[in-house]
């Protein structure tokens, strides 16, 4: 069976012109240098060797600013990964930059050698917070290089951002710009990367110092939250959140917002959000929340925290998995209560309850032997009088009721937010098996 692979090489540092307050290119990648153009010649012969999916394969140049390297180097790697691309074995060819190591020249000549994606390190997009940071190029040059990507001409390439939140000098105003500038260009790929302070980097001296604050793991995750709502919504696809994880980042790391499973983070953080919205309605007590799934991890948090959050604030929460809701939603099912009370004939202890009868059994007589009784009040038919009395404008409380099977899918669809219902209508359905073929029973009041 083919694989999806992508076959990526670290160029650390090569090609900068500029030596950032952040960075720590060797930490990151793992790479105490750069891989040779014959070191990637021959990975991609071993790669390629197995059976790879073409269209899920990538190869990619990661880690140093690779428009920025000497135009013989730069086209020593190109050519030893175009001709897998000339051949249909991979999709395309992936490259990072600086903003402005984009022109006219180095477009096409990355067109002509197969490059299907440019990620450009942007970072930030405040004059102000580059400058700090040491970057050398400035928002209009991210902007720029985003237009010349964007209009070359058959448009071959797809444009990524790289952004980083918390650098030095970074505030609510500059993130805001940043996060403006990103849904305003619209890339088709973003990476997000909370900054880590790194040993041996002009940040951990400023760290150290006592110049430098950056965020934390819990900051970072709360304002991160909703800018993914919002760069998701405008059709941006995010392809990473926070540094990939390894040991020597770990040994490295001195501050900032570093935790191995970032992202999830701030995806709890969002479905946490959501929940603060859904519960602000109700009272405090149980409740029963449906989610997705493949979101339930998220919705339940790191270590719980979002369950130990409504707990703290009253509410102890169950979560229903439902494959029929939105992957990123929520849906509030009912604050919860006791389950309903389905009584047999024999069980009545007054007649103070609901009789609901086959249609071959009524008008015999009450309390037949297969029919089954539902008490008054909240744990019985209280529970469905709202749902009935919307079906059954009329509804007859005080004597028989007709209950058509289409009507009763109606009642059914409506207290369906009630979780603590479903069992019920399980029940019914099975109970109506015996109904000899007419589409209606009977509810008998009091």
């Amino acid at each position: 069976m083919a694989r999806h692979a992508n076959i990526a090489f670290f160029i650390p540092h090569l090609g900068c012109p500029h030596r950032c307050a952040f960075c720590s290119q060797r930490t990151i990648s793992g790479e105490e240098a750069a891989a040779a153009p014959e070191t990637v010649r021959a990975e991609l012969e071993a790669a390629f060797a197995r059976e790879l999916d073409p269209a899920s394969t990538e190869i990619a140049f990661f880690g140093g600013s690779f428009t920025c390297l000497p135009r013989e180097r730069m086209e020593e790697y190109l050519a030893a990964a175009a001709p897998y691309v000339r051949r249909g074995q991979c999709a395309g060819i992936r490259v990072s930059t600086r903003p402005d190591g984009i022109d006219g020249e180095i477009l096409a000549l990355l067109a002509r050698y197969g490059v299907t994606a440019i990620e450009l390190g942007a970072q930030s997009l405040d004059d102000r917070v580059l400058a700090r940071n040491g970057r050398g190029h400035s928002a209009a040059d991210v902007w720029e290089a985003s237009r010349r990507i964007r209009a070359f001409p058959g448009a071959p390439f797809s444009l990524g951002l790289q952004i980083m939140t918390g650098l030095d000098g970074e505030d609510a105003e500059s993130r805001s710009r940043t996060r403006e500038g990103v849904l305003a260009i619209r890339p088709d790929t973003l990476r997000i990367y909370p900054t880590v302070v790194l040993e041996g980097t002009v940040l951990a001296e400023r760290l150290r110092a006592g110049t430098y604050h950056p965020p934390g793991v819990a900051e970072t995750a709360a304002f991160l939250a909703p800018m993914l709502a919002e760069y998701e919504a405008a059709g941006i696809r995010i392809i990473r959140v926070g540094l990939h994880a390894s040991a020597k980042v770990e040994r490295a790391v001195i501050g900032g917002a570093y935790h191995p499973a970032m992202r999830e983070l701030c995806e709890a953080a969002r479905f946490r959000r959501r929940m603060e919205t859904l519960l602000a309605g109700i009272p405090p007590g149980e409740a029963a929340v449906a989610v997705h799934p493949r979101a339930l991890s998220r919705a339940v948090g790191q270590k719980k925290e979002n369950l130990r959050w409504a707990e703290s604030c009253g509410y102890r929460l169950r979560l229903v998995p439902d494959s029929g809701v939105e992957l990123d939603g929520l849906c509030l099912l009912f604050p919860e209560k006791a389950e309903i009370r389905v009584l047999r004939p024999e069980e009545r202890t007054g007649s103070d309850c609901y009789e609901f009868a086959l249609p071959h059994a009524f008008p015999g007589g009450h309390w037949n032997a297969d029919s089954f009784l539902l008490p008054d009040g909240d744990a019985g038919i209280g529970r469905l009088a709202p749902c009935l009395e919307q079906v059954f404008p009329q509804f007859a409380w005080y004597g028989p009721q007709k209950v058509p099977l289409s009507a009763w899918a109606r009642v059914e669809a409506l207290a369906r937010e009630d979780a603590g219902l479903a069992g019920f209508f399980a029940f019914v359905r099975r109970w109506l098996e015996g109904r000899r073929g007419e589409d209606f029973f009977w509810i008998l009041g009091i």
